[in-house]
């Protein structure tokens, strides 16, 4: 199949109703075959970013034009006269010019008899006319016009057999199709391209709501691909012609770009245009913005003269064909998580390094819900293992005390720092200690509006109020540098804590990993300082925590501070009772955004104070897996197909969770293995997910989301799963000698399934009621479902 988008990276299709959205149960770029199917699409990722859209366009044209010259096409814009096709045409003029100024471009455009389609016409004659004076040359440039009587045609049996092939329900686009045919029936070396595809958003509202009436208030927008528009692909894909069906999603950066630049497009998305149910009736300006120099028209789709007529027939086509008006929809911020540049890698910071992601792909941004945050230390000793081996102290205070001087000379060191001072009690702290370091308050944060913080929300990946709230500081602080570019930022955070368990255990925040993430990026490892308590450089707050403990930390650094302000007398009023105004007021602003919000985007590693080897971990059962008639599967596979049976399953862990491996470990293809029972002719009936709870030499392992696809269900797949998942196990010696055994957590309607399979009621541990997370709350509550806690022995 022709590539129709770059790499083919858009795709739409069908699948059914009951079924998990897993390629498998896709029909991609096809026809549609069942009314009842669901019409379903998918983004690909963008490699690279673009400062505007319109260098965006000009890349995707340049790529098109390199392809026709290799595979020795020609390009043909179909160009109507309005504002997305005129786009075309001035992206392939801009490209042409980076491999020849003069290479062939041929434009076609459809004239209605009787000129009705003139007010659509007359701005292609405009455009030729001030084709030089824009900049462009005509040589190279060869227009076509094709005559059509629209209403003839829209009675002719050719008219039904089109609509009925392509299963497009719209009379204009049909008259597209129609054009591209007659153009390729004259030179089948064309190779169509039509301004089809641009970004459609739309806001959910209420069924009763009435325009103009009814209340607006803040709630989702999302993007809209019609099942419609697509039938100009299955048109090329049922000729196996070469054809570009949309330029604007042609490469996903086109996408990328605008959302992250339209100013437009982000007053909409925020709410600040009171009112507006979608991108349609602000297109020309939202356009208009990156192509100020073309002509403003109204919106015309060009049969606005038969207008009654196209209704009549797309009644009809409706009637004939209803199920061809499906609908696909994505929220604002997760298609735009969808779509942005991927930053691979592993980020290091001082003495540690975090990272995102799973099945040991290494990322440094969070790109879905499922994704699992851990951390590593870099150095080869572990300071806060010897920090909390030292001797204890009952107040603290001797412990602050020596912390105080390493601070003073820290921030002594340097006559460039800046101290963030947002108010919190380390700001004061390290305020009090130094009261003549320069400081950035909120009194300097500019009265940013919802518009103007969805940009910082695409791009930062932070969504809390503390850490964006912290990153506008930290904006406005390079803004106030000026000629001191290279000063220094000192964050006041204490991210990490102890916890003790079975022994002490430091947490972990992905909040804060990704905050000073996103400040590094931001700002360029020689503008940001190592903040001296952060938990960056874990020595340093192992001395602050050493002989305090975890649950005095608080109280006993509180009662410092305040000693410290009375003893210097500091004025800090100002500094903190303004941080949380403006807390207040970038609050009321993140309520008008629809914003992403995971229960697992602020998720935490929990790093033993001590050492954990996984050995081979799970990879000694692969042999047992094959033996025993299962198929090992992605974790992502199994986690689409286990997400269609608990909506809000996770994949990093649950309440319950009990983790003991850390670090990359926790992430890697050794730590987590799923499986599928398939059937003869290689259909998935059931899978299960194996993840490493306790390492080596006496470890445990936990058998999570045994999920029988819905087609099966009770018939005993599960079961038989568990019986030759546990048979593979046991009969594995690299596994019987790192885990002594598996411990799960049965929810009701599996439990007879676990104990078939040899499992028995856990004592040590209680039966537990499900959590559920309610997104539009964002919280977890508890239901009605009770888990029950059994176990296996492998030895």
């Amino acid at each position: 199949m022709f590539e129709y988008t770059h790499r083919q990276h858009f795709q739409f299709g069908y699948a059914r109703p009951e079924r998990a959205l897993t390629d498998e149960n896709v029909q991609w770029m096809c026809h549609r075959k069942n009314k009842e199917d669901l019409f379903v699409a998918k983004y690909g990722r963008a490699k690279t970013t673009f400062g505007t859209w319109r260098e965006a366009n000009r890349a995707a044209a340049l790529l098109i034009l390199k392809d026709c010259l290799e595979k020795k096409l020609t390009p043909l814009i179909c160009y109507s006269g309005g504002l997305d096709s005129e786009i075309v045409l001035v992206s392939f003029l801009e490209a042409r010019k980076e491999i020849d100024p003069e290479f062939p471009i041929e434009v076609a455009t459809l004239v209605l008899e009787g000129d009705l389609n003139r007010h659509d016409i007359e701005f292609v004659d405009r455009f030729k006319e001030r084709l030089t004076a824009l900049g462009h040359s005509p040589v190279g440039l060869k227009f076509h016009s094709r005559k059509m009587d629209a209403i003839e045609f829209w009675n002719s049996p050719e008219f039904l057999a089109l609509a009925k092939e392509t299963q497009i329900v719209s009379p204009i686009v049909i008259c597209q199709a129609w054009l591209c045919g007659e153009m390729l029936r004259e030179n089948f070396a064309y190779l169509p391209v039509i301004g089809q595809g641009e970004i459609h958003l739309v806001k959910d509202t209420p069924k009763d709501y009435q325009p103009g009436v009814s209340l607006y208030i803040p709630s989702i927008w999302r993007i809209a691909e019609t099942e419609n528009l697509c039938g100009l692909y299955r048109f090329f894909i049922g000729r196996n012609a070469p054809a570009v069906p949309g330029f604007f999603q042609y490469l996903p950066e086109q996408f990328e770009t605008q959302l992250r630049t339209n100013p437009v497009i982000h007053e909409l998305v925020s709410h600040g245009r009171v009112g507006k149910l979608g991108t349609r009736s602000s297109k020309r300006e939202i356009v208009l913005f990156d192509y100020p120099e073309l002509e403003v028209r109204p919106k015309f789709h060009g049969f606005e003269t038969i207008e009654a007529e196209h209704d009549l027939w797309r009644k009809r086509l409706n009637e004939m064909m209803p199920e061809c008006e499906g609908h696909w929809y994505m929220d604002f911020f997760s298609l735009y998580r969808c779509l942005r540049p991927e930053i691979s890698g592993i980020f290091e910071h001082g003495d540690w390094s975090f990272t995102i992601g799973r099945e040991g792909r290494y990322r440094k941004q969070r790109l879905d819900e499922d994704d699992i945050f851990t951390t590593e230390w870099m150095t080869s000793t572990n300071p806060v293992l010897e920090a909390w081996n030292g001797p204890p102290s009952e107040t603290g205070n001797s412990s602050l005390a020596d912390v105080d001087a390493a601070i003073l000379k820290f921030l002594s060191s340097d006559d460039r720092l800046l101290l963030i001072h947002d108010g919190s009690l380390v700001a004061r702290w390290l305020h009090a200690l130094k009261p003549d370091i320069e400081l950035l308050g909120a009194a300097q944060v500019p009265r940013f509006r919802p518009h103007q913080l969805v940009p910082d929300i695409l791009q930062t990946d932070l969504v809390d109020l503390d850490s964006l709230f912290l990153f506008l500081l930290a904006k406005e602080a390079k803004v106030q540098m000026g000629d001191r570019g290279n000063a220094r930022l000192v964050l006041p955070k204490i991210n990490a804590r102890i916890e003790k368990e079975a022994c002490p255990v430091w947490i972990e925040s992905e909040r804060d990993a990704r905050l000073i993430f996103n400040l590094r990026s931001h700002f360029q490892d020689r503008e940001l300082a190592i903040p001296f308590c952060d938990s960056t450089i874990q020595s340093s707050v192992a001395k602050c925590l050493r002989g305090i403990g975890p649950t005095n930390w608080q109280r006993a650094l509180e009662s410092h501070v305040t000693t410290l302000e009375l003893n210097h007398s500091i004025e800090n009023s100002r500094f903190i009772n303004q941080p949380f105004t403006v807390r207040r007021r970038l609050d009321s602003y993140l309520e008008a955004l629809a914003r992403p919000s995971f229960a697992t985007m602020n998720s935490s590693t929990a790093l033993p104070l001590g050492s954990s080897q996984i050995g081979s971990g799970l990879e000694g059962a692969e042999a047992g897996f094959a033996a025993n008639g299962l198929t090992p599967i992605s974790v992502e596979e199994w986690l689409k197909r286990a997400k269609l049976a608990t909506q809000d399953l996770k994949l990093g862990g649950n309440i319950f969770y009990r983790q003991t491996v850390y670090g990359r470990q926790l992430i890697s293809r050794e730590f987590r293995k799923a499986v599928a029972l398939k059937s003869s002719n290689g259909e998935t009936l059931c899978t299960a997910c194996i993840q490493i709870l306790d390492p080596k030499p006496n470890g445990t392992l936990r058998i999570r989301g045994v999920t029988t696809e819905p087609p099966f269900r009770g018939r005993g797949y599960a079961t038989d799963l568990l019986d030759r998942l546990t048979k593979a196990l046991r009969s594995s010696p690299a596994i019987i000698s790192q885990f002594a055994k598996i411990e799960v957590w049965a929810a009701p309607e599996i439990v007879k399934a676990f104990s078939a399979a040899g499992f028995l009621p856990d004592n040590h541990r209680s039966p537990r009621h499900e959590p559920r997370y309610i997104p539009s709350e964002n919280k977890l509550v508890t239901s009605d479902r009770i888990l029950q806690p059994m176990s296996l022995s492998l030895r």
